[in-house]
C-alpha cells in the first residue's frame, strides 16, 4: 500500500467562468484514460491507492467534483453540472475510448455520462450506488456540520472528526490517514472540511429517481459493482440488477467482497477489476 500511495499525482486546476475545477492525475500522458469520481463528501484523493496501482498502464484522472476538495463551492449544485464537469475533463485530456468510473453518489454521474455521452466513451463503471434516491441527511444535521466545521488545527480536525459514512472496518490505517490529511483545507478562520456542507441538506433536484433506467439507456458498455457487505444497495436492488444484466449484453453486474468504500477495503482487487474492465471496453 505504501508504494501505491508514494506515487505522487500531478495537481491540475482549470478555471471556467470563475469556477475552479481541480483534479489529480497519475500515469503517463498518452496512456489509456481512466476517469475516476469520488462519492459525496469525499475528494479525489480517495482514489490514490487504486490510481497508484494502475499508473504504470493507465492515465488515471481523479476529479474533485465541484463542491468537494479543492474545486470551487457553488450556491447550488446539479447532477447535470457534474456531468458537464466530467465531459469537460474528458475532452481536455483527450484520447480514444476513455472509461469513467463513479463511486456512490458519483455512480449516478457516471451512469448519466454513459447515457448522454456514451458514444464518446469506452464504457462506464458504477461502484456501489443505490438505484433509488436515498433519504437525505436532516437539515438539522447539516446545520451541525456547518457550525462545527472550523477547528484550531488540522490535527484536531483529522483525529477527532474524520469518519467514514457509512462506517466500516479500517483495513489499511495508512490509507485512511492519507484521506484524512487531504480532507481539510485552511481558511483565515481556521481549518475546515474540504466539502461544502450544503451538500448534506438534500440531493440536487435533478438526481434521477431511478438509476436503473439511466443504466438501461447507456450508449456504451456499463458495469455495476456492488460491495457484498455494503448496506447501500439492498437485496431487492441487487436482484433487479441481476435481471437487468441477464437481459442486456452490454450491462454487467459484479458482486465483490468488501464494504461500501471498496477503494479502501480492497484497493488491489478493485484496481485489478477496473483494469480488466477498461481493457475489455477498449477492444
Amino acid at each position: 500500500m505504501g508504494a501505491a500511495l508514494a506515487r505522487e499525482p500531478r495537481s491540475v486546476v482549470t478555471t471556467v467562468d470563475g469556477v475552479d475545477h481541480h483534479r489529480l492525475e497519475w500515469g503517463t500522458l498518452g496512456c489509456p484514460v481512466l476517469v475516476v469520481l469520488h462519492g459525496g463528501g469525499a475528494h479525489a484523493g480517495w482514489w490514490s491507492a487504486v490510481a497508484g496501482l494502475l499508473a504504470d498502464r493507465w492515465h488515471v484522472v481523479a476529479l474533485d467534483m465541484v463542491g468537494h476538495g479543492r474545486s470551487s463551492h457553488l450556491d447550488r449544485y446539479s447532477f447535470t453540472g457534474w456531468v458537464d464537469q466530467v465531459m469537460a475533463v474528458v475532452e481536455e485530456v483527450g484520447g480514444p475510448s476513455p472509461v469513467v468510473v463513479g463511486h456512490s453518489m458519483c455512480g449516478v454521474v457516471a451512469a448519466m455520462v454513459g447515457a448522454a455521452h456514451g458514444d464518446r466513451l469506452g464504457g462506464v463503471v458504477v461502484v456501489d450506488t443505490p438505484l433509488d434516491i436515498p433519504p437525505p441527511e436532516s437539515i438539522g444535521h447539516a446545520e451541525q456540520i456547518m457550525a462545527a466545521r472550523r477547528y484550531a488545527s488540522s490535527a484536531e480536525a483529522l483525529t477527532r472528526r474524520f469518519r467514514l459514512l457509512p462506517a466500516q472496518p479500517v483495513v489499511h490505517p495508512s490509507l485512511l490517514a492519507h484521506l484524512a490529511a487531504h480532507a481539510v483545507v485552511e481558511h483565515a478562520e481556521g481549518w475546515t472540511w474540504a466539502f461544502d456542507p450544503a451538500l448534506f441538506v438534500g440531493h440536487p433536484p435533478d438526481r434521477p429517481g431511478d438509476v436503473g433506467v439511466v443504466l438501461e439507456s447507456a450508449r456504451c458498455p456499463a458495469t455495476v459493482i456492488v460491495a457484498d457487505d455494503s448496506p447501500v444497495v439492498p437485496v431487492e436492488q441487487r436482484d433487479r440488477l441481476t435481471h437487468m444484466a441477464a437481459a442486456d449484453p452490454d450491462l454487467e453486474l459484479l458482486v465483490e467482497p468488501g464494504h461500501h468504500h471498496l477503494m479502501l477495503d480492497h484497493p488491489c482487487d478493485l484496481a485489478d477489476i477496473l483494469s480488466r474492465l477498461a481493457s475489455a471496453y477498449r477492444r
